[in-house]
């Protein structure tokens, strides 16, 4: 009695061992989603780049830049494909409660109940295993197709780098092309019978003309602020309104 106990509890502990299994794997396909995410950010960027920069290519590097890219989108996109695989719904075998169960342990003794049991799990696990070895397949090979798509971003990185230095180069240089031509039609000697523009305007002679003293001089205007009847006897101001506040004020 006590060996058909053992085989049970043995069975049903190597049976919910599988199923931790299983979710395990799920645990690790996540993860690796997550990472898939990243990388696939960075290809977005660069095959946003390939498409406004290398489409038409111009030399052999646009051409090896163009090849690289397309493998690496490729390997990103089968990398997903599997881990979709992966993540997507199984159905495992679980330990019934039915009627059949209860049938089982109301109609046998303890021994034909560890026995049947036992036996039953046995069945159950073994088609999860298959189930979760599948998965475990499949994850390998994503993890694969991950790595290869991490050496080819770094690939295409120095690919990248090494293109953009040899553009800043190229565009240096033309840069210093056109400021030698444009000091050297400086520098070049004017025709004869042209001269060229003075730099400074040249300084006009002083004049000797005398001022006319003959000449009257302006009368002043004046603004009265306030009321002041010496001042307007004085400049003899005729003004109607200060006169009846005058009077007023009187």
């Amino acid at each position: 009695m006590a060996n058909y106990k053992e085989l049970y509890d043995l069975s049903l502990r190597l049976f919910f061992e599988e199923k931790a299994r299983f979710n395990r794997i799920d645990q690790k396909a996540s993860w690796f989603f997550s990472a898939l995410t990243l990388l696939l950010a960075i290809a977005g960027f660069f095959a946003k780049w390939m498409i406004d920069s290398l489409i038409p290519p111009k030399d052999a590097l646009d051409v090896i830049l163009l090849l690289v890219g397309i493998i690496l989108v490729g390997a990103i996109g089968l990398s997903w494909y599997l881990i979709f695989r992966v993540l997507r719904v199984a159905g495992l075998a679980n330990i019934p409660l039915d009627d059949q169960s209860f049938n089982l342990f109301a109609n046998h003794n303890d021994a034909t109940i560890y026995w049947i049991t036992s036996q039953s799990i046995k069945q159950f696990r073994d088609a999860n295993i298959e189930i979760t070895n599948r998965k475990s397949e499949v994850l390998a090979n994503a993890y694969k197709t991950m790595v290869f798509s991490l050496v080819t971003i770094i690939v295409f990185g120095f690919l990248y780098t090494g293109r953009l230095s040899i553009e800043k180069n190229q565009d240096g240089a033309a840069i210093q092309k056109g400021e030698s031509s444009m000091c050297e039609q400086e520098n070049k000697p004017t025709p004869q019978g042209q001269q060229k523009p003075a730099g400074k305007p040249q300084a006009t002679e002083p004049t000797t003309e005398k001022p006319d003293t003959s000449v009257s001089l302006l009368n002043p205007q004046y603004l009265t602020e306030g009321y002041d009847p010496k001042l307007m006897i004085k400049t003899g101001q005729n003004n109607p309104s200060l006169t009846k506040t005058g009077e007023k004020q009187k």
